[in-house]
């Protein structure tokens, strides 16, 4: 497939496609309206500086291609005078389903107007105005952060030129997201595996119904893009692992922990501790949350306090416990405000201590932290191994695999048929298992690691298999 974007200073109709496969086709023509602001036009020309229209127009069709799994997309935008009623612009997308065609239809729409060196001028009945299309500058843009003295001009560079990971692009991830880029930080990353959900909408503010479904990350980019597209946004539309931590970290100055679970909280800290990068790291658990900085090599980080990961279960996530959306709105805002502390170097950040709120009563604590030199992460002492392992890295244990579940859950999932399962059910569980490395598993990752935990305290080399079969399922593991 080859988009085609294309100039033209005759009239002009929609682009035919060929996307005999596509399950939605979307047109979009604009014509020129005969008022403007209540002020009758009587036309409109358009100009273009044309190799650099033509470049960044094809540019923009590719990105749109990626982002919404197009199959095929053409734009034709017409050049010089135009009378009332004549088509200006003429956009067609082809995509599986509808709801891509559209969301992408819409997303080329808004970034045409930006992104693209086309510029307008209308005639109105009193007289031409003046050409306008043009970007603002930065200048324009964060003119009244710029004001503060703290931030300036040089502040506002400094945070252009800063490149910021958010992990998770939940409750805590959206409007962490959000002010990062209203902020005008050069580049933001979203990290995040799952989709959207309406159950979580009410706290999620960068998605709403019609995005049920999408994956997370790839349409909180298309969203931030469109709002802010003097901003680079970059989706990893995967959940962080073992396996690509480091990759997707590299390049990255600051990243923010916007998780839901102990697991990948210890996880995000060892690899940033690792490899040296700074993380903002917050929490929250129905009304109260906690935030807190960690600087690798200067501040404490997770392990100095839970050398030995607590599992997951011993806390509600906020789908068992319940949670109000404000109480991630804030948490995930107080999460940017000091990512923005943090890249412009002012304030007091939270490096030394962790901040607890209480919305209930708006009481607050600092817990005032301490490295501990033989924190297994950032002293001398030596990393435990992990209780938890991910499914490739399982793979390469040369293990026997031992299912936990109950006998009427293995008969609505069996599972993944590329591994050998020894069913063992924890009702009657009685020991009795082969000899050599163990790999627990369960629905959810739960079970398996309290028996893991059980046998690593009896000696044996086991694991307990992150996320548990359903996570496998959801993932589509054969």
């Amino acid at each position: 497939m080859s988009v085609r974007f294309s100039l033209s200073r005759e009239p002009i109709l929609a682009p035919v496609l060929s996307a005999a496969d596509a399950g939605g086709f979307v047109d979009f023509v604009g014509r020129v309206r005969n008022s403007n602001e209540g002020k009758a036009v009587v036309g409109l020309e358009y100009e273009a500086y044309d190799e650099l229209a033509l470049s960044e127009g094809r540019a923009l069709l590719e990105e749109a291609v990626r982002r919404f799994g197009l199959m095929d997309a053409a734009c034709v935008h017409r050049l010089g005078p135009l009378k009332i009623g004549d088509a200006a612009v003429a956009i067609s997308v082809a995509a599986p389903h509808r709801r891509q065609a559209f969301a992408a239809c819409e997303y080329v729409i808004d970034q045409l107007k930006q992104r693209v060196p086309i510029w307008k001028k209308e005639h109105y009945a009193e007289g031409p105005s003046d050409w306008v299309g043009i970007s603002p500058t930065p200048s324009d843009l964060y003119r009244r952060q710029i004001t503060l003295p703290e931030v300036g001009c040089a502040g506002q560079e400094r945070l252009g030129s800063s490149k910021v990971l958010v992990v998770g692009a939940g409750g805590l991830g959206c409007p962490a997201l959000l002010y990062l880029a209203a902020a005008g930080v050069g580049q933001v990353g979203i990290c995040d595996g799952d989709k959207v959900d309406c159950s979580n909408l009410h706290r999620e503010i960068l998605f709403g119904l019609p995005e049920v479904g999408q994956a997370k990350a790839i349409t909180a980019s298309a969203t931030l893009s469109r709002m802010y597209p003097h901003v680079k946004v970059v989706a990893h539309p995967v959940r962080l692992t073992h396996e690509n931590a480091d990759e997707i970290l590299g390049g990255y100055d600051l990243v923010l922990d916007c998780t839901e679970g102990l697991r990948p909280k210890f996880l995000l800290n060892d690899r940033c501790v690792g490899v040296g990068i700074p993380f903002v790291q917050a929490s929250i658990h129905q009304f109260e949350g906690q935030i807190q900085v960690v600087i690798p090599a200067l501040t404490s980080c997770l392990r100095c306090l839970f050398p030995s990961p607590p599992t997951d279960g011993c806390v509600g996530n906020c789908a068992e416990s319940g949670v109000l959306g404000f109480t991630a709105g804030l948490f995930g805002t107080m999460q940017a405000a000091e990512a923005v502390k943090l890249l412009l170097g002012i304030g007091r950040p939270l490096t030394e201590e962790t901040l607890l709120v209480d919305l209930r009563d708006w009481s607050t604590i600092k817990v005032r932290r301490e490295r501990d030199p033989g924190c297994p992460a950032c002293g001398s002492g030596n990393m435990e191994r992990p209780l938890e392992v991910e499914w490739r890295e399982a793979l390469a244990l040369n293990a026997n695999w031992i299912d936990v579940r109950e006998p009427v859950e293995v008969a609505a999932e069996p599972g993944p048929t590329s591994v050998d399962w020894i069913r063992k059910p924890l009702s009657t569980f009685d020991g009795g298992l082969p000899a050599g490395t163990l790999v627990i598993a369960c629905a959810h990752g739960v079970r398996s690691a309290g028996v893991a935990a059980m046998l690593r305290q009896q000696g044996r080399e086991a694991y307990s298999l992150a996320g548990g079969i359903d996570g496998l399922v959801d993932r589509t593991v054969p």
